[in-house]
């Protein structure tokens, strides 16, 4: 495993050129060369991670104060208030922002990464649903403090940052049991780019633990408000029962209230619905949305803070932290205990 920076020397030795031809080849200005030298040239600098040298120019004049941040989805409400979260505290310590989109691309975040690393930012906080090769991961950190938020995707004893998902969506479960509701649905993500495999861990866990789980009530849809449109399609055409549906986040939420309404189902009368998330436009649906909000500008603070800590103190371990989530109560769950109630004085 390497611990330190490969540079044009070590290239050059390897490829039996000068350092200069590597110099020349690695900035485009190597036309002159063979295809055979370029090609070898080229290929040893990927297979070493080679990073331009850009890095230890910089350490020539001043710090450049910058935090790279990498999010795979600029249009997500989520890494949006994780962005605002991150710039905040930036600014509050006098560092920039310097911010790249991998588009969900794993090949795109490589390249994020090494452009980050190649402009000297002082560290990286690197939003990502994929696994990173240890390796990598390992090299990185010998050049900058790197913080991952990743869902768990990656093992590691240090700078684990994230909200306890798992126990929001429980008591997403539990408040719907409370209200009388046994039949309870979940539309969950397909096995597209982004798993939230905590939340549907909440989900199955709560429900087996009230003896409730029934696997056709849970459906796999896109990780969107088209996939939740279908996703509750779907529940209205099997004939399985159900009374409530908990969905993985908003976006799917609001796909199946569209949905119910164009099948003539109301919500809550005909069917209760909790979101996760609690995104801006929750709270302004009709009828607003009850849903686990997550603090989520709170995360991007954290990590913004536990990444100036260990370029202030690189000798000490990132510090964990966990966050609690919140069910925000609003005016999509119908209390069926009320109805029961009723049934009870009628007959009586």
């Amino acid at each position: 495993m390497k611990t330190s920076k490969v540079t044009i020397k070590d290239i050059a030795k390897l490829a039996d050129v000068s350092p200069t031809t590597v110099s020349l080849i690695l900035n485009g200005k190597g036309d002159r060369f063979s295809e055979e030298t370029i090609k070898s040239v080229k290929t040893i600098a990927k297979e070493n991670h080679y990073v331009p040298d850009f890095y230890a120019k910089q350490l020539t004049i001043k710090d450049a104060k910058t935090i790279g941040v990498i999010l795979p989805d600029l249009t997500d409400f989520f890494f949006g208030e994780l962005l605002k979260g991150i710039e905040k505290v930036a600014y509050q310590e006098g560092y920039s922002v310097l911010l790249m989109h991998s588009e969900h691309s794993k090949e795109k975040e490589h390249q994020d990464l090494n452009i980050m690393l190649s402009r000297s930012v002082s560290g990286i906080i690197l939003a990502t649903p994929y696994e990173m090769d240890s390796d990598l991961f390992e090299q990185i950190k010998q050049l900058c403090p790197i913080i991952l938020m990743d869902h768990h995707q990656n093992p590691r004893n240090e700078g684990i940052i994230y909200v306890d998902e798992k126990n929001g969506m429980r008591h997403a479960v539990e408040y719907l049991y409370e209200k009388g509701h046994r039949k309870i649905a979940f539309i969950k993500e397909d096995k597209s780019y982004y798993q939230l495999n905590d939340r549907a861990e909440g989900y199955f866990s709560k429900m087996k633990e009230l003896n409730l789980f029934n696997p056709k009530l849970v459906i796999e849809t896109d990780l969107s408000v088209e996939g939740g449109y279908f996703g509750a399609c779907r529940l209205l055409d099997q004939s399985e029962d159900f009374t409530a549906v908990i969905c993985a986040n908003d976006h799917l939420a609001i796909g199946a209230y569209r949905a119910f309404s164009l099948a003539g189902k109301k919500i809550p009368e005909d069917f209760s619905v909790i979101g996760f998330d609690n995104i801006d436009i929750a709270p302004y649906l009709s009828p607003a949305l009850t849903t686990v909000k997550q603090p989520i500008h709170e995360l991007g603070e954290i990590a913004a803070r536990r990444l100036i800590e260990k370029m202030n103190h690189p000798e000490e371990s990132i510090k964990n932290s966990k966050l609690n989530t919140t069910l925000c109560i609003r005016e999509s769950v119908c209390d069926l205990n009320q109805f029961d109630n009723e049934n009870k004085i009628s007959k009586s």
